[in-house]
């Protein structure tokens, strides 16, 4: 079935007219018959610090992963086990469940696992990304409590159809192909995207687990992938829109061993379908949505060496409609309902578990005549199989203090749910816990943010300091002779961020640099053991001190990037005795426009690693060193 809606999409964008393009970004035709844009996230996410990603940047690495742009543009810890391997993201020294990562408007965790893997998420896909930080339960629900990734597309009513076609070469065999096709309507749109890609992944690494560090290769680490992507939007008339969205990919990957393990016969099979669809209605004073989600997602794990053979399927059902209505000039409300339904198969759970869970949540925002001042409180209550969750509040403000400083935080409870490998889990290894209980966390933020221009420079100086302390932290434990999630009675992170952009234009030069730095801290603070060696210490994989800087030139059609990362110690043993040394990575990226009669031509390159860093940031899993990319864009 999945393969006839495939087809059929394509034969749908079978005729092609040539279309020249801009290098930044298509033009768009904005029409004011319609709004599209998501309720929650623009109108009522008042008071978190938000960034989204440079439109330059999202060409510079356009034919990688959402894991490679987040790991070098934005300032998350990207947990990676290797190119094409599992990669997490941790923000604010929360773990990789903590993170929520919406595609529109659904958040697609895995109910199996709570996570998702960043390296099977390809930018080629993705018009827009914007990182949230900090927690937003009452908002977005069960695992958004250290932060929140958006994910969206553009529109281009009245565009008429375009293309374009680009390949990807890099280092280790590493190749990628994808076709793009849009129409553009007055009252419809609908866009086609497809990849594929294929890395043999055979880097050579310096193997420091073995006696006299010896150079070797990589082994067992190939990947490949394919993936197609549908956005589909109708103008019924000037107050009405549905949209639909398709996403399907397939992914299947070897497993590379560690340096401690001489070789593996691994492999990971992921098979994902998603269709959404969201219908509008918009008013002068108000507003109505109803979406729908559904999610397919299959994981098959095989070791032919042992003999093991792991297969995991889950689906979600999502049903969500809210309302927003301005009740009076300066006062809007929103009140919504969410139903999702899960189910999960594998042999490890001894059979099919199922979870419903009903939300209702409100916001009620009010903001003065000159929009200088506002603020947003919201509350949600979720309920699991007849149980009520405690009442997840929010608060939060901006105030313009004038045109240069701003101020601007919040305060809010988030929590996660337990997630079906928590609970139900069952073999020789590992085992779940069914009286694990939901997690929950109080966090607050505040940040200045502060603009001066002199002449033609521009600064934009953010500062942030937050602080969550999470109640029932689920972590799995080694009892002995297996491994099960325990509730920890206390997590406390804090810390401090800062964020520096200065603009500098020179004619048709311009300059940009870029700098971020975080200081966390995230430690067990509370107990229920006797002389427990890991309270007051970091926890794993959670450096103290990450850093960013970045410099970017344009001209015309033509950029170059120079963009430099650091991060910090990591400990890998929860008492502190061990640790990951620290590692410094810089990347170089140019890209230009070629613009012909018929079509567009552009090329972008990138070499990573420029220092040929020999560094891990995982335990005993090995990284490549100096690395290139290069890829092709044809626009007709």
């Amino acid at each position: 079935m999945k393969k006839v809606i495939a087809i059929v999409c394509l034969l749908l964008f079978c005729r092609v007219e040539i279309s020249a393009q801009n290098f930044i970004a298509d033009s768009v035709m904005e029409l004011n018959i319609v709004h599209v844009t998501s309720n929650r996230i623009e109108n009522f996410n008042i008071g978190n610090k938000t960034e989204q990603m440079d439109s330059v940047l999202m060409i510079a690495y356009k034919h990688q992963s959402l894991a490679d742009l987040l790991s070098s543009q934005s300032q998350l810890f990207i947990k990676s086990s290797g190119p094409g391997s599992l990669a997490t993201s941790s923000f604010r020294g929360a773990g990789a469940e903590h993170t929520s990562v919406l595609w529109n408007g659904f958040n697609i965790q895995s109910p199996m696992l709570g996570q998702i893997d960043l390296s099977l998420l390809q930018s080629d896909l993705i018009d827009e990304v914007k990182v949230q930080y900090g927690s937003s339960g009452a908002l977005f629900g069960s695992g958004a409590v250290g932060g929140i990734i958006h994910l969206k597309n553009k529109t281009n009513f009245g565009s008429g159809f375009h293309t374009s076609l680009n390949f990807q070469n890099g280092s280790f065999e590493n190749n990628k192909q994808g076709v793009s096709l849009s129409y553009g309507g007055t009252k419809f749109y609908s866009s086609l995207r497809f990849i594929n890609q294929y890395a043999k992944n055979n880097f050579p690494f310096t193997n420091t687990y073995l006696l006299g560090s010896p150079l070797v290769n990589q082994v067992n680490a190939s990947y490949s992938q394919q993936a197609l992507m549908s956005d589909n939007y109708f103008i019924l008339s000037k107050e009405q829109q549905i949209n639909i969205g398709i996403w399907y990919q397939n992914s299947l990957r070897q497993i590379p061993p560690s340096m401690a393990v001489p070789f593996s016969k691994s492999t990971q099979n992921d098979e994902t379908f998603r269709v959404s669809s969201e219908w509008n209605l918009y008013h002068k004073k108000s507003s109505y949505f109803i979406r729908t989600a559904v999610f397919d997602e299959r994981l098959v794990y095989q070791d032919s060496g042992s003999g093991l053979l792991s297969n995991n399927h889950s689906k979600t059902f999502i049903t969500e409609a809210e309302s927003k209505f301005n009740i009076f000039k300066n006062q809007q409300i929103n009140i919504g309902i969410n139903n999702t339904f899960s189910s999960a198969t594998t042999a490890s759970y001894g059979g099919t578990f199922e979870q419903n869970r009903t939300s209702i949540f409100a916001s009620y925002k009010i903001y003065n005549s000159t929009k200088t001042f506002q603020t947003c409180a919201s509350v949600r209550n979720e309920i699991i199989a007849g149980t009520s969750l405690p009442m997840m509040p929010s608060i939060g403000f901006e105030w313009m203090m004038n045109n240069h400083f701003k101020v601007f935080g919040n305060v809010n409870r988030a929590y996660r749910i337990p997630t079906f490998n928590d609970l139900f889990w069952n073999d020789a290894f590992a085992r779940g816990n069914k009286n694990l209980q939901a997690e929950n966390a109080w966090a607050e933020e505040i940040s200045l943010n502060a603009v001066h221009k002199i002449s033609s420079i521009k600064m934009d100086f953010t500062a942030t300091v937050f602080n969550r302390i999470l109640e029932n932290y689920i972590q799995w434990v080694s009892t002995g002779s297996y491994w099960s999630p325990e509730n920890i009675k206390q997590v406390w992170s804090r810390g401090l961020e800062g964020n520096l952009k200065v603009n500098f234009p020179m004619g048709k030069w311009n300059f940009l640099y870029n700098g971020r730095v975080n200081y966390i801290l995230s430690t067990k603070e509370q107990s229920d053991m006797s002389n427990d060696a890991t309270l007051h210490k970091q926890l794993i994989y959670v450096p103290k001190l990450n850093y960013m800087n970045q410099l970017m030139v344009t001209y015309k059609t033509f950029y170059a990037s120079f963009n430099q990362t650091y991060t910090g110690i990591r400990f890998t043993e929860r008492d502190e005795s061990n640790y990951l040394m620290y590692y410094l990575l810089g990347n170089i990226s140019a890209g230009k426009v070629i613009q012909l009669k018929s079509f567009s031509f552009s090329i972008n390159a990138q070499i990573k690693n420029i220092w040929n860093e020999n560094y891990q940031v995982i335990q005993n899993m090995p990284m490549p060193g100096r690395n290139y990319l290069i890829g092709v864009t044809i626009k007709i």
